[in-house]
């Protein structure tokens, strides 16, 4: 699914949303997991974001980095073993300790000579469950964060070229990743009062 499509949705969920109060606040958020690729077997995230967020209004906005990585003979082979994604991030709280949250982003790996790397795009979705204390922070005031993340991503990158011009191994063709991850996330809020 392309980006564009993911941040679509999030849209949607947000003018579905009836506003019930408004309450802003900014976070940060570290975030790291593992999971299971059908393609390359093993998984494991590793992201940091910050997002601003106006609960009851409308949805979460913020921008993320991660580091994606996958296991290997497969993976070191088609060169996907390491993957970094940068990008936007949006979310919506369907209740009080639930919600969900659409990353879109480009993404590409990290050269090694002669290969340049590759490019492309980076787009996931996540249902999240909040473990610690729901209720928004205070006015001026930080509250820690706990959540548990169990989601999707596909990984798309485009053929590698080589110093040297296009290669014609298999390790430069275009190639796809979809990972199912199951994440833990620490991080902070901070209450604001926007007039």
């Amino acid at each position: 699914m392309k980006p564009i499509a993911l941040l679509a949705l999030v849209l949607v969920a947000c003018a579905a949303k009836q506003p019930t109060r408004s309450t802003s606040s900014f976070a940060f958020r570290a975030e790291g997991g593992g999971g299971f690729s059908p393609d390359y077997g093993g998984a494991g995230l590793g992201s940091a974001s910050a997002a601003f967020a106006t609960e009851g209004v409308c949805c979460g906005l913020g921008a993320y980095v991660l580091g994606l990585g996958h296991w290997g003979g497969k993976a070191k082979r088609r060169r996907v073993d390491t993957a970094l994604s940068a990008g936007l991030e949006m979310s919506s709280m369907v209740s009080q300790r639930i919600g969900v949250q659409l990353r879109a982003g480009a993404a590409g790996t990290p050269p090694t000579v002669p290969m340049l790397g590759r490019r492309g795009f980076l787009g996931s979705g996540t249902l999240v469950l909040r473990l610690s204390d729901p209720t928004p922070p205070a006015v001026s005031a930080w509250a820690p964060l706990t959540e548990l993340g169990l989601g999707v991503s596909w990984l798309s990158l485009n053929a590698e070229r080589s110093s040297a011009g296009p290669s014609p191994t298999r390790s430069s063709e275009p190639t796809n990743a979809f990972d199912v991850l199951l994440t833990l996330r620490f991080g902070a809020a901070y209450g604001l009062e926007l007039k």
